[in-house]
């Protein structure tokens, strides 16, 4: 079992089950049986001060949503994982947390779930809430590409995509100048951009 969570915790259920023979399923339940215990969350962050969390949620194979709580500064390290996406999981876990915990904690980044962050208000009054960097510019990529589409389909002009949605830094050469005959050419798509 020892093996099979450092897998886990070095790659996917998919991969770790590829590796170990086992089923995707199997690992899921070896997973919440070993970290359905309750974690001593006092021990756990006795030598911070202070700490920021994160709540992400995580999928088996598009079902079956998992949400992990995990502190990420000032150093990393996983808290909890919590068997279910449910909001009232969630707000549980953290209203269950001791006190002297949850006066330390400066902030929680989420991603864009407007549930979780009116959860996290309830449970944590006053306690700073962040989008998470990655599901902003998720976000912000789907509605440059919105764009996109919209003016292909009004100009019949082919506008390709990854010069507007790859890091301006790592675009080729033929990239960029995309980039820049887009920006001249197609300004709705350039304002999004």
């Amino acid at each position: 079992e020892a093996l099979l969570l450092q897998r886990l915790k070095a790659n996917s259920f998919r991969q770790a089950a590829q590796e170990s023979g086992m089923s995707p399923h199997s690992l899921r339940r070896l997973l919440l049986r070993c970290v359905g215990q309750k974690a001593n969350l006092e021990e756990a962050l006795k030598d911070m001060e202070a700490f920021v969390l994160s709540i992400d949620e995580h999928s088996y194979r598009g079902r079956d949503m998992m949400v992990t709580v995990t502190c990420v500064w000032p150093k990393q390290q996983l808290l909890a994982i919590l068997p279910d996406d449910r909001i009232k999981t969630l707000e549980r876990f953290l209203r269950q947390m001791p006190d002297s915990v949850r006066q330390r904690i400066r902030a929680v980044c989420i991603d864009l779930k407007d549930a979780w962050r009116h959860a996290v208000k309830r449970a944590l009054p006053g306690v700073v809430i962040v989008a998470d960097p990655f599901h902003v510019i998720q976000d912000a990529n789907r509605r440059v590409d919105e764009a996109r589409l919209v003016e292909q389909q009004v100009t019949g002009e082919r506008l390709r995509r990854w010069p507007l949605l790859k890091n301006e830094d790592d675009l080729t050469d033929r990239q960029a100048a995309q980039l820049a005959a887009i920006r001249k050419h197609h300004k709705n798509v350039a304002h999004f951009h």
